[in-house]
Formats: structure tokens, C-alpha cells, sequence
């Protein structure tokens, strides 16, 4: 029996706002922000969130993608607390394509956030927006307290980002949850809800075993010290390979999308605004 990747894809593209719902970039402006186009943004989105309308913030928000600069990520930092899920999520979306350390380290932070936690659409938005960064540091915060908010869109979301994490590191972190899934009783491995799991281990190793945990933990025992996870899946069919692009692609300002960055060694990288 073969993983079958497209339905897993094709759930999430159907699913996820942060591709449905995203807007394109401003048309007719190609070139970078200046220097003081950035400091007079985060001087709106500061003000904007001490006394403006929900309707500016958001707008704010999703112009906030655009600019991919540390003080742009701190600014957008604080609407990660914000009790209005629309808000949060907008802010989440922002961050994810920014490529500074400081937006990795907010989206860490907010984790950690006790309302990001309990609503499934934002813990959804910030998995995906984690696994974007493709960094092994956010390999401990997917794979943390995992079995309390089982909501299948969550749980598709850890696995989709960790597939997207190309290191051995989350090969471990799936082959441990399929097992622990399996130890965990019906609640946990019953009606398939692992699948998202073991498709995800298939993402990353190009490996297509039957989604028995017994069955991979034997096969990554034996192969983990030799293997090197691929940059890209492999043996994906054309349909799948266009559709983990279209997951993962960074839009850029002119309506373009370029492929998105890979980090390897688990440090962030230094963005665009980041200071030394």
C-alpha cells in the first residue's frame, strides 16, 4: 500500500487561508522600500495598533508581507497577542514570508501563546508559518504537546511543516510520533490520524513503506546514518511536485512567486533589516 500525497496536498491547498486568502502584492512598485519607507511603516503599524480600526490593521497587516525587515517583524510582533483571531492570524501570515531573525524568533515566542494554542486556525497558520522557515530549531515547538489539540488541521499542519524541514531531525521527530501515535490508543491512531504523519515521513524521504511504525522505525534504524534528506522530495508525480511548490512558494511584489529559502544547520538566517 503507497502513500498517497496528492490528498494530502490537495487538502491543504483547498484548506488553508494563508494561500486562498492572501492577496496579491501592490501593482506598478517592484523596486525595495527605502529606508525610511520601512521606519514610516512600523510607525503605522505601531500607531495603527494603539487607536486604529480593525479594518486598517488588517489592511496594515497583510501590506506587512511586502516588507521584510526586522523592525517591520517587531513592529507586527505584538499583533500576535491580540484577542481578535483575524488579527493574529494576519499577523502570523505576515511573518511567515519574512525572512529576519527576528520574525523567527516572534513566531517561536508565540507558540507558546496560551490563546494561539487553543484556536485550531491560528495554531494551523502558525505550524505552516514555522515550517516555512525550514529551520530544525522549530522542530522542538511542532512536535510539543501535540496529542492535547489532535484537530485534524492542526496535526496535518505539524506534519506538512516538518516535511518541509529537510533534516534527519524531522525524520526522528515523525518516526517518534507514529510510534507514539500507535502506543497512544484509538484517540490518537484510530480513523487514520496518523496518516498526515506518515505521508510526511514519504515527503522526506522519498520512502514509500506501508504506515506501520514498526515498519519505519526499522527502516530509518537502518538507513538514518548514511542518509541524506533531499533538499526537494523525490518521486513525486508532476501534479504533486506543482502542488508542494504552490504550498511553499514565497510570493514576491510584481505578482511572481519564487521558490522558498532553504536553511541548513538550524541558524537563522540574516534577513533584510536584521542588525548584527
Amino acid at each position: 500500500m503507497k502513500a498517497r500525497l496528492p490528498i494530502l496536498l490537495a487538502l491543504f491547498l483547498a484548506s488553508s487561508s494563508v494561500l486562498s486568502g492572501q492577496e496579491g502584492p501592490p501593482r506598478g512598485k517592484k523596486e525595495p522600500p527605502t529606508t525610511a519607507e520601512i521606519v514610516a511603516f512600523a510607525r503605522s503599524l505601531e500607531k495603527a495598533r494603539r487607536s486604529g480600526k480593525k479594518e486598517e490593521r488588517l489592511e496594515l497587516l497583510r501590506r506587512a508581507l511586502w516588507m521584510d525587515d526586522a523592525r517591520v517583524s517587531e513592529a507586527v510582533g505584538p499583533y500576535l497577542k491580540s484577542t481578535d483571531s483575524e488579527i493574529r492570524k494576519a499577523a502570523i501570515r505576515a511573518l511567515r514570508y519574512h525572512e529576519t531573525k527576528t520574525a523567527f524568533r516572534l513566531l517561536i515566542k508565540a507558540a507558546a501563546d496560551k490563546a494561539v494554542r487553543k484556536d485550531a486556525e491560528s495554531m494551523a497558520e502558525l505550524c505552516l508559518a514555522l515550517g516555512q522557515c525550514g529551520e530544525k530549531a522549530a522542530i522542538p515547538v511542532l512536535t510539543d504537546d501535540v496529542w492535547s489539540n489532535i484537530k485534524t488541521k492542526v496535526f496535518r499542519a505539524r506534519c506538512m511543516a516538518l516535511a518541509h524541514i529537510r533534516e534527519k531531525e524531522a525524520v526522528d521527530a515523525l518516526v517518534k510520533l507514529v510510534r507514539m501515535g500507535k502506543k497512544g490508543g484509538r484517540r490518537r491512531s484510530g480513523a487514520g490520524r496518523m496518516k498526515p504523519a506518515y505521508q510526511a515521513l514519504t515527503l522526506l524521504t522519498g520512502q514509500r513503506i506501508q504506515p506501520q511504525a514498526h515498519l519505519w522505525k526499522k527502516w530509518w534504524d537502518q538507513n538514518r546514518a548514511a542518509f541524506e534528506v533531499p533538499r526537494e522530495p523525490t518521486g513525486l508525480r508532476k501534479k504533486e511536485a506543482r502542488q508542494w511548490e504552490r504550498l511553499w512558494r514565497k510570493p514576491v511584489q510584481g505578482g511572481k512567486a519564487r521558490k522558498p529559502r532553504r536553511r541548513r544547520g538550524g541558524e537563522g538566517a540574516q534577513g533584510a533589516g536584521d542588525r548584527p
